[in-house]
């Protein structure tokens, strides 16, 4: 009678799934839930980012002709030769200092294959525009564009960049904070 029994319970036992086996499959379930979030805030943040950007200037960069805070200058026409982000910023804007360190970093990262300049606008006395470089360390070039500026390249919200090719041509446009390895990828990509 004991053989009769003990195949039974020895079966029932195999069926029964151990903590490890438990274990194992939440954990399978919630990083395939994860990852299905992680998609999801992806094509959010890259869906609001396209629509931010769909009135931002195309093919031909506009005339940019501005004196930097250092006493020089600089063109659309001089950074032709090596691809270029140019972002447009305004003094008051707390977005645009918590993305300054990102600006020398990516130049950092990037070297000589391209170039980081910095447009500041919306601005009343370039005595705001020096106490925002110095705050927040502002290493790459800043030039002073003013509302014209902004006006030709369509900048409503701040910051806004644009990564010009080394042909003068508009190749990628963003609103709003730019990660550093997001730099570096749009300066790089083309």
């Amino acid at each position: 009678m004991t053989d009769a029994i003990e195949p039974a319970t020895a079966t029932a036992t195999a069926a029964v799934p151990t903590w490890r086996t438990r274990f194992a499959a939440l954990r399978q379930r919630r990083l395939v839930g994860w990852a299905i979030e992680l998609v999801v805030v992806a094509v959010v943040i890259l869906g609001v980012s396209a629509y931010q950007a769909r009135h931002l200037p195309e093919g031909p960069a506009p005339a940019l002709d501005v004196a930097t805070l250092d006493g020089g200058a600089f063109s659309i026409d001089s950074l032709r030769g090596t691809p270029t982000m140019v972002v447009f910023w305004a003094p008051w804007c707390g977005v645009c200092g918590a993305e300054a360190d990102n600006l020398a970093r990516a130049q950092r990262w990037v070297g000589a294959r391209a170039r980081v300049v910095t447009v500041a606008v919306e601005y009343d006395r370039v005595d705001d525009v020096r106490a925002f470089v110095a705050k927040h360390g502002v290493t790459v070039p800043v030039g002073l564009g003013g509302k014209d500026a902004a006006r030709r390249w369509r900048v409503g919200a701040f910051p806004t960049a644009f990564v010009v090719d080394e042909t003068g041509v508009i190749v990628s446009r963003m609103v709003g904070y730019t990660s550093t390895a997001g730099m570096v990828a749009r300066l790089l990509a083309h």
